[in-house]
């Protein structure tokens, strides 16, 4: 068996090394016709990558090893990018294809919906993971600070924080890649780019776990309290499953409602593409009272959900308590004016694909701070020095194992 070798990579340099052993380079990306340069170990490859029209100082972490294929964002704070078993994604394709620069991306700047130019939705331009963590002061719809009065951005901050140095272990067993970041809040002063200005509250680690022969990706976040104040971080996640006509977006849970409000559609779990290309729509399925089960995430109880496809396979996805669930659904739109950037000259359009993906979106609040959360579960409170954990996992499923999954979460619903 060969022995785990850690490996300390530099994105903002491109340079990596071997701990305690020989050193190793990593070439950082040059023009596509040289980019597959890295290094290997364990038979993994490992290297970073520059997209054409991904901007300077960005980097993609790729690792590739029997059948598996998988994609981090390390200067979008360790975002999923695409994850592929055996040729099978478990992703969605973004309607953006290029990075954001983290330094300049501005998350207040104005942006044009429907014509209309409202400030706080930037996040959208920078949406581009398959897993993406929300947050930290407000993982929402945008919100005014209770404290300070100042306006907070759909979805926070986190999901677009650097991380500039990685820790990659990689064996026989499987490779897991670690890294962490501060949450800064407050103004700050100087010339520093945005997220490192301001007084650090919230500290992120991050790992992305895959075992060897296992078509599973985990991740272990935890959040520290690195602050003199008592806090409560207001976490979230959204992840962007790669949907097909017809699949069912499976939810055990003992109640389901439309997140507008409306009558709750009977095929409510389906996607299904739009019929208007140019459209986008969206659905939102707010759940409460999801089935627990002990030990889900590693021994951690958690919430087994299934993307169904027509061909009996799917994807499983497993959650841990929340207080916020909602099933989300959205197809096309491609070239849409939608959503665009305000220029003095041209406005540039943001979705460049349709906007193809289901899959669940968690938080420890409501998403539209209406209170509507689940009141079994609390969102707990950390004194300084104090950290929580959040597990999920994501699994490419046969057809039967789907399918044994797909009969008790819909035995499970009967009871609605």
């Amino acid at each position: 068996m060969t022995a785990p070798e850690d490996y300390c990579f530099m994105s903002s340099t491109g340079c990596a090394h071997a701990r305690n052993r020989k050193a190793l380079t990593l070439d950082r990306a040059g023009p596509a016709r040289d980019r597959r340069k890295g290094i290997r170990h364990a038979g993994y490859r490992i290297e970073l990558v520059s997209e054409p029209g991904d901007p300077v100082g960005t980097d993609r972490l790729e690792i590739t090893a029997d059948g598996m294929e998988l994609e981090l964002l390390p200067t979008k704070g360790l975002s999923v990018g695409e994850v592929s078993f055996e040729g099978v994604p478990l992703f969605w394709d973004p309607p953006r294809a290029t990075l954001p620069d983290p330094d300049t991306l501005d998350l207040m700047a104005p942006m044009l919906i429907g014509g209309e130019e409202i400030v706080g939705f930037r996040f959208v331009e920078a949406f581009l993971g398959g897993l993406e963590m929300m947050g930290l002061r407000n993982w929402g719809m945008p919100m005014q600070d209770t404290a300070t009065g100042a306006l907070l951005p759909i979805h926070g901050e986190v999901a677009n924080i650097p991380i500039r140095k990685l820790r990659i272990i990689a064996s026989d067993a499987g490779i897991e890649i670690n890294g962490s970041f501060l949450a800064r809040y407050g103004k700050g002063g100087g010339r520093a780019p945005w997220h490192r200005r301001g007084t650090p509250v919230f500290e992120v680690t991050k790992r992305v776990i895959v075992k060897r022969g296992r078509p599973r990706i985990t991740v272990l976040d935890h959040i520290a309290n690195v602050s003199p104040r008592t806090e409560t971080p207001d976490w979230g996640y959204h992840m962007q499953l790669r949907p097909r006509p017809g699949a069912r977006f499976l939810v055990p849970s003992r109640e389901a409602r439309e997140r507008a409000g409306k009558k709750l559609p009977i095929n409510h779990d389906r996607w299904d593409p739009a019929k208007k290309k140019a459209t986008r729509v969206e659905r939102g399925i707010v759940h409460r009272g999801l089935r627990r089960t002990r030990a889900a995430l590693e021994g951690e109880p958690g919430t087994r959900c299934l993307l169904l496809y027509p061909d009996g396979s799917g994807i499983g996805v497993t959650v841990p308590p929340c207080p916020y669930f909602l099933s989300w659904f959205s197809c096309g739109g491609k070239g849409s004016t939608e959503f665009m950037l305000p220029g003095p000259k041209r406005q540039a359009r943001i979705m460049k694909r349709d906007w193809n993906g289901v899959g669940p979106e968690i938080g420890s609040s409501a998403l539209d701070h209406d209170g509507d959360v689940d009141p079994r579960v609390k969102t707990p409170t950390l004194k300084p020095g104090e950290t929580m954990a959040i597990r999920l996992a994501i699994e490419r499923l046969d057809a039967k194992p789907a399918a044994r999954l797909a009969r008790s979460i819909l035995q499970f619903n009967q009871k609605r």
